[in-house]
């Protein structure tokens, strides 16, 4: 019995000597070498195989750690290109500013902007100027005011604030009311008379008056206008122009110079300019 199965053992590996010699060297010359190792040496073939294994598991490890490191530079490098963005926006306003302005970064938010409670705190205080109920602005426009001013850092209370309302005008209509957080992601401008014109997508800014803001920061757009004949108020939605749930950086105003008259836009109605008076 074991000689026939040595003969046929011999049989075997002459025929796939011949089919070897047919197919030359080449990929599947090595995948029929494989299987003859394995049908003479099983162990050492398998071992072989599993050292294989391994060497390719260690060889993935290395390029998934060098593609996920990889990722993480990207996604730094694009983190830093948005804030090289954002901070030459803030220094290109500082370089035509038309007061004395302390920038300052958002280093934390109490509340949602949508709840009417929210608080945004800076890492700027009282050491750099900061006092309680200065104008807190981003080159976008209005963010709100300092309501509380510590050795190194501030509470800023935001438009989006319960608590705050600011005198605000029509840069189209130079109507005058009060911008105030109404509900949501709303601004509000109440106290409009009924005979005065108010348009879907006019601008509103600050107004000046009173002397507490600067005058003509940027507030929102105005997206909804209702008038009823039994009421003595039209009833205005703004959508502001900032997105507070968005701010990084800030500017804090430190005195209004006087001779500037306000902040005014370009013809985008996008662009924070200063407006001197003749």
């Amino acid at each position: 019995m074991n000689g026939f199965r040595d003969e046929a053992v011999l049989i075997l590996a002459v025929a796939l000597s011949l089919v070897l010699i047919g197919i030359g060297d080449g990929p599947l010359s090595h995948a029929t070498l494989r299987v003859v190792a394995l049908a003479f040496h099983p162990p050492r073939a398998t071992v072989g195989w599993i050292d294989e294994g391994r060497a390719l598991r260690r060889e993935y490890s290395r390029i998934a750690g060098r593609l996920a490191n990889a990722e993480q530079q990207l996604t730094r490098h694009q983190e830093l290109r948005a804030e090289n963005r954002r901070l030459r926006r803030v220094l290109d306003f500082c370089d035509r500013k038309p007061s004395a302005l302390v920038a300052a970064r958002v280093i934390a938010l109490q509340g949602a902007p949508r709840s009417g409670d929210l608080t945004m705190i800076i890492n700027k205080g009282a050491r750099v100027g900061i006092r309680v109920g200065m104008a807190v602005i981003t080159p976008d426009g209005f963010v709100g005011r300092i309501a509380i001013a510590n050795d190194f850092s501030s509470a800023v209370e935001p438009l989006f604030s319960r608590q705050l309302a600011v005198s605000a005008y029509d840069l189209q209509t130079r109507v005058v009311g009060i911008a105030r957080w109404f509900d949501g992601a709303r601004i509000s401008l109440d106290n409009v008379p009924l005979h005065c014109e108010v348009a879907v997508g006019d601008t509103i800014a600050t107004s000046g008056l009173g002397a507490r803001y600067p005058r003509g920061v940027r507030i929102g757009v105005v997206d909804r206008v209702q008038a009823h004949d039994y009421e003595l108020f039209r009833k205005i939605d703004v959508t502001p122009s900032v997105e507070f749930n968005r701010i990084e950086e800030v500017l804090v105003v430190l005195s209004i110079d006087p001779e500037v008259e306000s902040l005014v836009f370009d013809e985008t109605g996008q662009t924070l300019l200063p407006s001197r008076q003749p």
